[in-house]
């Protein structure tokens, strides 16, 4: 089928994108050996991703998982150091979810669905809360995000994963207000929604969904 040859096209540009957002930040050495505290956090990232990977149930799922990983991988670098989402990362990935979806009438109606509903989710509040508070308080890249994670995910999915975002965030910031007894003004909410968006795929969307895979993998 041509939604089955399209699909490899897809992550090889996914792939190309990733790689033309590499933060060159970590690895010069200020950041090295002047702030530890991004470093680290930044290792305890990749480490959460990578350890993921050792409760996938589909191998064949890793030739879509592991250009994901990579790329949710490095817009948390971004959001984290300097809250910002790149569009060069998060509209392919956007697109590459509608493109995975149509092999199924089922799940791309539910990818469609997805998408409109996680940009209501935070678009709608985004506007409310930045005329009442005469600032930026949510980015545009989160909204964006979240219409990656509607896409990817599908519907049903997306209030779980949302929620579970919301909640480690909260997490987050309680302990740095307990055991640092400040917390920062300002949280990388894509952070923890990448963070939500891989558990959800890892351990719910992935296992459900063989249909994303190339029919030549399955053969």
């Amino acid at each position: 089928m041509w939604c089955t040859a399209i699909q490899p096209m897809v992550l090889i540009k996914l792939f190309y994108m990733m790689k033309k957002n590499i933060p060159l930040s970590l690895i010069n050495g200020n950041l090295l050996f002047g702030e530890f505290s991004y470093l680290n956090r930044s290792l305890v990232i990749s480490a959460f991703y990578l350890i993921c990977f050792l409760f996938m149930s589909s191998p064949a799922n890793l030739l879509i998982s592991i250009p994901l990983c990579l790329v949710l991988i490095q817009l948390s670098f971004f959001d984290l150091r300097y809250f910002w989402l790149p569009d060069r990362l998060s509209v392919p990935l956007i697109i590459t979810g509608l493109c995975l979806s149509i092999g199924s009438s089922d799940q791309f109606y539910s990818s469609l669905l997805g998408g409109l509903a996680g940009f209501l989710m935070f678009q709608v509040p985004r506007i409310i809360f930045n005329h009442f508070m005469s600032r930026e308080t949510l980015g545009f890249g989160d909204v964006k995000l979240a219409v990656a994670m509607g896409i990817w995910l599908g519907v049903e999915l997306l209030p779980l994963t949302i929620s579970l975002a919301s909640l480690l965030a909260l997490i987050y910031y309680m302990t740095f207000m307990y055991f640092a007894k400040s917390a920062d003004r300002k949280i990388a909410l894509g952070v923890f929604l990448c963070a939500a968006f891989w558990l959800a795929w890892v351990f719910i969307a992935n296992n459900n969904y063989p249909y994303f895979v190339p029919s030549i993998l399955q053969s």
